[in-house]
C-alpha cells in the first residue's frame, strides 16, 4: 500500500515537470525526404541549433567504438579488463530550413525545424518556379 502511494506521487511530481507542448513531436511530415527536428532551450536561438543538431543526426552519423581488451595473469590467476570508448559525430550543411511551429512555456522555448534533403539545385529550380508563377499571375493582371 506505501508503495503504491509513493509511486503515484513520484509519477504526479515527474508529470507536474513535463510541460512540453502537445504538437512537440507530434507533427506529421507532410513531404518526402523533409526531416524534422524538435529542439528546446532556454533561448530561442538555444532551441533553434537543438533542433538543428537534431536534424543533422538523422542525416549524417558517424560513431566510432574502440573496445581494448586487457588480460593479465596475476597471483596465479588471469583478470580481463575491458575498456570500451564510443564517441558520435554529426555532420550536415542545412540551408533553407524552416522554423514551422515555435513555442513558449514555463522559462522554455521549444522549436520545430522542417529541413527538405534535396539537392540544391532542385531547390533552386523549385524557387524558380514559384517565382514565374506568381509574376504571371501579376502581369496578366495588368494587361
Amino acid at each position: 500500500m506505501i508503495r503504491k502511494i509513493i509511486f503515484a506521487s513520484l509519477a504526479l511530481s515527474l508529470s507536474l515537470f513535463a510541460t512540453e507542448p502537445s504538437w512537440y513531436h507530434n507533427l506529421p511530415s507532410t513531404t518526402p525526404n523533409t526531416y524534422l527536428g524538435y529542439g528546446n532551450g532556454h533561448s530561442e536561438s538555444e532551441a533553434t541549433q537543438n533542433a538543428l543538431n537534431s536534424i543533422a543526426s538523422q542525416i549524417s552519423t558517424k560513431i566510432d567504438t574502440q573496445t581494448v581488451v586487457d588480460k593479465k595473469l596475476v597471483d596465479g590467476s588471469y583478470k580481463k579488463d575491458i575498456k570500451e570508448t564510443s564517441s558520435q559525430k554529426t555532420k550536415a550543411n542545412l540551408s533553407d530550413y524552416k522554423t514551422i511551429k515555435m513555442g513558449f512555456d514555463d522559462g522554455e522555448y521549444y522549436v520545430a525545424i522542417e529541413y527538405q534533403n534535396i539537392p540544391s539545385l532542385d531547390k533552386f529550380i523549385s524557387k524558380i518556379k514559384t517565382k514565374i508563377t506568381t509574376n504571371e499571375k501579376q502581369n496578366s493582371s495588368i494587361s
